[in-house]
């Protein structure tokens, strides 16, 4: 595909209302300028000095910084398949086709005359456009792949691609290339009825490009200190990213660092971890399926050290490998549950064709035979945080580190929450479909409260339907509320919401009709109870056996409330499958006493 870039840009002001923004008119001169960044503490092997667009050496550039640029390889050229002995690989063939749009200029002539000069359209090659938005906005050097590394020299590949984290952590502003986003009146050409001259882009063009299907660029915006994005016509800087951008804001954040769970390096709070990584990278595609390996170790640079940098290895080995790494820092793996239905997003067709946008890939991670515990089957959860402010304290954080990695199998050690156990026996043998459905007589009356409120329905008792369960080392029992309320809802729906979380905790505790009553939730304080909500990968079955790995207890943005794992047993290891919300987790665990297990799960 060729890109048209117009000089006369648009900049990016304000939101508007939904993903439509403000822009100001169009101009050829800049808002702000790049042009003399510090000189960073690292500098790449190579850069490309814009004036001549000839390649020098990093460490001849004196006393100023670098750049570094962002794109989709789909952008630089035609993409075709080339095959040679070594197999098949996709080569770019740049036909000189992109497209530089010179706005119409008027100059004057001597002594005292003018001429109008029309606007021109300059047909070049992908690097005559990185260095026409260069000069435009100031920068004197750039990082960009096609020229500062041999795509042709293996050893010299391998040695970039473990120094890409330092490329691009290092560079002063990465530009962000979003050939799709463009601005126009928002009269004309979006059809709004606005009483100025606004002109409107829409970030849904940058949400559906192609620089957001791509794993690479993915690691590159989120290393990337600065962020200016660059479209047909507009382009927006980090500073100017709506605040209530969930998505970009991952990007455009000032403190974007990554935690190692196992060694505690907190030397700077990070804002993302393993799962809000995952969470993205798994809706990603690379040209080459190493590069899922590759490009995320540079997340984690340590892995680098401890994965193999080589095209020529089995993908999954590699995969695995790298995986196993990735849950030896972070067991925050662990924390995905079933896929959303928005869990998905427009891409374009192998052949670099595009699809209609209606039509959406199905996870690329999936294409591969994964371990379960690595969450490629379900969608991470996402790490939740304001754009100013930090997430919650302990957020998909644990203390839990009683766990090993070996080759495609995580051994755990630690408590447990089933109804089926090694050495226990099944306090629910009976646990079928039929067993926990309730009818009508099984509902305890609700209890009548006098009123002293004269009728005021603000101040009227409100019951949750709960059961009284007792777990190994308690002596007195808890209250598990069911999410049914006493409120006049359909009394089929309260027998069949009742029924569903009735045979789901009958996996995990012992469960009996007869325990159930009314708990007085409002509008006095509550007693303590507790609550269950799952989010598992797959339906949960009658005759399997089903575990809550309670001892990993994952912070969420809400007090008292965990994550917890759920697995379910798979032959002779078990599978991960999603997990297990607590809330008043401490009440719930407070002198819960039963012996460790270990657990092996693939």
């Amino acid at each position: 595909m060729y890109i048209t870039y117009e000089v006369k840009q648009s900049c990016h002001e304000s939101p508007f209302f939904g993903s439509f923004q403000y822009c100001g008119r169009p101009q050829t001169q800049k808002s702000q300028r790049l042009s003399a960044p510090p000189k960073s503490d690292f500098m790449p092997t190579w850069l490309i000095r814009v004036s001549d667009m000839t390649v020098v050496k990093g460490d001849t550039v004196a006393n100023e910084g670098y750049c570094a640029i962002s794109y989709s390889w789909n952008w630089s050229g035609d993409m075709v398949i080339s095959k040679d002995r070594s197999g098949s690989k996709m080569v770019r063939h740049d036909q000189e086709k992109h497209k530089i749009i010179y706005p119409a200029r008027t100059i004057r002539r001597n002594p005292r005359g003018r001429k109008h000069i029309p606007r021109q359209t300059k047909f070049v090659k992908f690097e005559a456009i990185v260095q026409q938005i260069c000069k435009d906005f100031g920068i004197k050097h750039i990082w960009f792949d096609q020229m500062c590394i041999n795509q042709n020299d293996k050893e010299e590949k391998q040695r970039e691609i473990r120094q890409m984290h330092r490329i691009y952590k290092h560079a002063y502003c990465t530009v962000v290339l979003v050939p799709e986003l463009h601005a126009g009146s928002a009269r004309t050409k979006h059809n709004m009825n606005l009483n100025d001259w606004r002109y409107i882009t829409d970030l849904e063009d940058l949400y559906t490009s192609e620089w957001v299907k791509r794993l690479w660029t993915f690691e590159e915006a989120l290393l990337s200190p600065r962020i200016l994005f660059v479209g047909r016509n507009v382009h927006m800087w980090w500073f100017t990213v709506p605040k209530n951008d969930v998505y970009l804001k991952l990007f455009c954040q000032e403190t974007k660092r990554l935690r190692d769970n196992r060694q505690q390096h907190h030397l700077e709070r990070r804002v993302y971890d393993v799962s809000t990584v995952l969470y993205h990278a798994h809706l990603r595609i690379s040209t080459k399926e190493h590069d899922r390996a590759f490009a995320l170790a540079n997340l984690f640079p340590h892995i680098l050290d401890r994965i193999n940098i080589n095209y020529d290895q089995p993908v999954l080995d590699l995969l695995i490998d790298f995986y196993g790494h990735l849950a030896d820092i972070d067991i925050s793996i662990l924390c995905f549950g079933a896929r959303g239905a928005n869990y998905k997003m427009p891409t374009v067709a192998d052949n670099n064709e595009y699809r209609d946008k209606k039509q959406h890939y199905n996870l690329p991670i999936q294409k591969h035979n994964l371990p379960s515990w690595t969450g490629a089957a379900g969608q991470h959860i996402l790490r939740e945080e304001g754009y100013d402010e930090e997430a919650p304290v302990g957020h998909l954080e644990t203390a839990f580190k009683n766990y090993t990695i070996d080759g495609r199998y995580m051994h755990v050690h630690c408590l447990w929450l089933t109804a089926a156990t090694n050495g226990y026996e099944c306090v629910n043998k009976d646990n079928d479909d039929g067993a926990f459905t309730l009818v009508e007589d099984d509902l305890p009356p609700i209890p009548v409260i006098e009123d002293n409120n004269g009728g005021n329905d603000a101040f009227a008792p409100t019951f949750l339907l709960a059961i009284l369960v007792q777990l190994p080392g308690h002596s007195n029992k808890r209250i598990v509320g069911l999410e049914v309320t006493s409120e006049p809802i359909s009394r089929d729906y309260t027998l069949r919401r009742a029924s569903e979380q009735l045979r789901m905790l009958s996996h995990f505790m012992p469960v009996s009709k007869n325990a159930l009553l009314w708990h007085q939730v409002g509008p006095a304080p509550p007693k303590p109870y507790t609550w269950f909500a799952f989010n598992l990968t797959e339906t949960v079955s009658a005759n399997e056996e089903y575990v809550i790995l309670s001892e990993i207890e994952f912070g969420t943005d809400l007090p008292q409330t965990k994550f917890c794992p759920v697995i379910k047993k798979n032959a002779s290891c078990y599978k991960a499958i999603g997990v297990c919300t607590i809330g008043n987790y401490d009440h719930l665990f407070s002198g819960y006493t039963v012996p460790r297990q270990t657990y092996i799960i693939e």
